[in-house]
């Protein structure tokens, strides 16, 4: 049984309009520079999320879950490289998540993850114009994204699901998957920036 389900489901058994939507990553990665660390790590998700849309398995949420957390992961990798007190820290939630089955550990230590490279890049870090553009606008997809998600979480939460594939809620997972998709491929171009990638002047380190 999977700890999280999505609207689309109640009409759609196989979610096809959430499944299809994964190609978004896809487009994604290949887009993504092949210098990102967390460039495969996209179409993972994007593989992931497919299962667990398509089976509805706990499986497929596990595969799902784990790539978006090892992604974020590797963003932290793409800026500072490896931290051993982050891996013990993402090896001690996780083994905690999968013992308990509790869905908010995954959802506040996910938070937290996509917080920590953007609080990096953002304070600690010399951009140049096209970086803090590329920034603003990665945060607003990823904005609009996480805003979609929660209203598609509170319509389920209160038997509000839409039935109809005319009405734009119905989409609204689909959007989650097109924003983060769209988000990624900015913090991109924030982190391998054509013209030079970000400069590690920062005294943070997670080690």
């Amino acid at each position: 049984m999977t700890l999280v389900e999505w609207c689309e489901r109640q009409c759609d058994p196989y979610e096809i309009t959430n499944s299809i939507s994964n190609m978004a990553y896809l487009v994604a990665h290949a887009y993504t520079s092949p210098h990102a660390k967390s460039r495969w790590l996209i179409s993972a998700v994007g593989l992931g999320s497919f299962y667990f849309h398509v089976s509805g398995s706990y499986i497929g949420e596990l595969a799902d879950e784990f790539a978006m957390s090892l992604l974020a992961y590797f963003y932290y990798l793409d800026i500072r490289g490896r931290s051993t007190r982050y891996e013990i820290a993402f090896a001690v939630v996780w083994t905690l998540y999968i013992l308990l089955g509790s869905y908010g550990i995954f959802v506040s230590f996910f938070i937290s993850q996509l917080v920590t490279p953007v609080y990096i890049i953002t304070v600690h870090m010399p951009k140049t114009p096209q970086q803090k553009t590329s920034l603003l606008v990665s945060a607003a997809w990823l904005s609009a994204a996480i805003g979609c998600w929660g209203y598609e979480r509170y319509l389920h939460a209160n038997d509000l699901c839409p039935i109809y594939m005319t009405d734009p809620r119905y989409y609204l997972h689909s959007y989650w998957h097109i924003g983060t998709a769209l988000a990624h491929y900015n913090l991109m171009l924030v982190i391998h920036h054509p013209r030079g990638q970000l400069r590690n002047t920062g005294s943070i380190q997670l080690q």
